[in-house]
């Protein structure tokens, strides 16, 4: 069993090595896992993935991503962030890559109750 304080000290690479996709300022991880969750996601085939974002403060917000064939179900958890506001859900209509000047922008789309808006950005290079 794990509990919600083992989490806290979830490393980046200890999280990578789950299959999470990390985002921990400029470090990024697992990509390739994201990228099929959204072809899943445009061939309307339930998928799920957790992202796995760290603060400055070095704390991780987990943010689980399900798709059910038709709606994306949308799961965000800063409990463990000193800053956080604990948990929040929404359904999304979609997810979206976008390459911008500065690098690859991922979007979640069409979100109710809350615009979640940015995923993560990947850097340019």
């Amino acid at each position: 069993m794990v509990s919600a304080c083992s989490n806290a000290r979830l490393s980046p690479e200890k999280a990578k090595a789950r299959g999470d996709v990390v985002v921990d300022y400029g470090v990024i991880g697992n990509m390739d896992k994201l990228d099929q969750f959204i072809a899943n996601v445009t061939a309307n085939t339930a998928s799920k993935i957790r992202v796995t974002r760290y603060t400055m403060e070095g704390d991780p917000i987990f943010i689980d991503l399900h798709y059910d064939g038709k709606q994306l179900l949308v799961n965000i958890d800063s409990s463990l962030d000193t800053y956080g506001g604990g948990i929040n859900k929404s359904t999304c209509t979609g997810i979206v890559r976008a390459v911008g000047v500065d690098g690859d922008h991922y979007n979640l789309v069409g979100c109710q109750p809350a615009n979640i808006g940015e995923l993560l950005v990947v850097p340019k290079g």
